[in-house]
């Protein structure tokens, strides 16, 4: 709602100016970072990526015309400014802390790891759940600092519900030097993979 964000962005800097004792930008732009405000939607927070962590809703048009409430989470929802599943822009970041150094757009030291599932097929239904499952896990693991430092980026590969197929990308992408440090999915058998990857980085995995 662009009414609320503006409303919300009024109050947000006037509690960044009070912080900061004075009007100075970039004082306030410091200042401003972990605010939170109780707005019309509830209580959301500014990041240091000078976007809101908020409350999620989706809504269900009723015949009279009002919305009904089908899905709340339960928790505000980090903003990822920078869209992870598009190339130009995966892996980077923003933080106002450092508008010299890291600013609006810079890149995250990270890694890379392999999420090889059905995504159509007859095992699509219940692969796509372990797949949702694997992304929060690495969304929690880079919002509490990644691993040893570096943010945790995901490739994800369609199995096809076919083990050949399955096995074909993991092989592939075992092979590939410059590839995924990890490669989490489902393999006819451990004896199937380990025998898919005999001979590359990954045959001790």
């Amino acid at each position: 709602d662009p009414m609320e964000a503006a409303y919300i962005a009024v109050h947000l800097w006037a509690q960044g100016v009070s912080l900061a004792g004075t009007f100075d930008l970039e004082a306030v732009r410091s200042a401003v970072v972990g605010q939170a405000f109780p707005a019309p939607e509830g209580e959301v927070t500014m990041q240091a990526n000078h976007h809101l962590s908020k409350f999620v809703r989706i809504g269900q048009t009723t015949t009279t015309g009002d919305f009904k409430i089908v899905y709340e989470s339960t928790r505000a929802v980090f903003p990822e400014p920078w869209n992870t599943w598009v190339n130009s822009s995966r892996g980077h970041a923003c933080d106002w802390r450092d508008p010299v150094n890291l600013g609006g757009f810079y890149q995250l030291d990270a890694v890379e790891v392999a999420l090889v599932h059905a995504l159509t097929g007859p095992r699509a239904a219940i692969e796509k759940q372990h797949l949702s499952a694997e992304i929060a896990a690495i969304k929690t693991l880079n919002r509490n600092g990644g691993v040893k430092g570096k943010t945790i980026l995901f490739k994800v590969v369609d199995g096809a519900s076919n083990d050949a197929t399955v096995l074909s990308a993991m092989l592939r992408l075992a092979m590939d030097k410059n590839g995924p440090v990890a490669i989490f999915g489902r393999s006819p058998s451990d004896q199937a993979y380990s025998a898919a990857v005999a001979g590359t980085r990954s045959s001790s995995g």
